[in-house]
């Protein structure tokens, strides 16, 4: 009997099936405008070898800000793992700025 796929692979990371299933929950749109900044925005978060971390994003859809967060394990030793996907609202958002902790895209349009 073979075992259930728990992650795809994409790029250079994985993708964990909870993320999946969260961001199929969005419009199409907003599942790529996300993508896109998680893309654009991976090279600058930090390893971290004992944890996952949290950080936010916010992208746009019809004039609309989504706000976001993702839970990654990222570490030097191994794939950067996207663990989980929840929708946050602003003040959540701005926490993690605050701390940092945030996705910043280069490009204003998303």
């Amino acid at each position: 009997m073979d075992a259930e796929q728990k992650y795809t692979e994409a790029n250079s990371y994985e993708v964990g099936q909870e993320f999946i299933d969260k961001l199929k929950e969005v419009p199409l749109s907003v599942s790529l405008s996300v993508a896109r900044l998680i893309d654009e925005c991976f090279p600058s978060i930090p390893y971290d070898e004992m944890d996952s971390q949290i950080h936010g994003g916010v992208v746009h859809n019809k004039e609309e800000a989504i706000f976001f967060s993702i839970e990654i394990f990222n570490s030097e030793e191994e794939s950067p793992y996207l663990m989980d996907f929840n929708l946050i609202d602003s003040d959540e958002y701005l926490d993690l700025i605050i701390k940092k902790k945030y996705l910043k895209s280069n490009d204003r349009t998303n």
